[in-house]
């Protein structure tokens, strides 16, 4: 179990970089810090919930099952990046043309 954990962090690592630099490629300058707060907001309010579910299943199901059961999650998000769409791409895709109605409204934004 501690041999694939580590693996999972490593895997986890290497995929929060490749969708950091996505982020940064394809968000707006202007909307960043708005993109990074909501997605670290979201993952900070996942963090109570998964301990709740965590300690039901320890309970439920004895911490054992419980572990194996949270690592089977962990390992399928990891795996996420190596089996995904974007498996074997060496660069990211080009980011998208901004649309002529997000020109107007940063036009009259700005």
């Amino acid at each position: 179990m501690a041999a694939g954990l580590l693996l999972c962090e490593f895997a986890i690592v290497a995929d929060n970089v490749i969708r950091t630099a996505w982020r940064l490629t394809y968000v707006p300058d202007n909307l960043r810090a708005r993109v990074s707060t909501t997605i670290q907001m979201l993952a900070f309010a996942a963090m109570p919930a998964s301990g709740l579910v965590s300690g039901w299943l320890g309970h439920q199901l004895g911490v054992r099952t419980a572990l194996a059961i949270m690592l089977a999650i962990y390992v399928a998000g990891a795996l996420t990046m190596p089996f995904g769409p974007l498996k074997g791409r060496r660069n990211l895709p080009a980011p998208p043309r901004p649309s002529r109605l997000l020109d107007a409204g940063l036009e009259i934004a700005g």
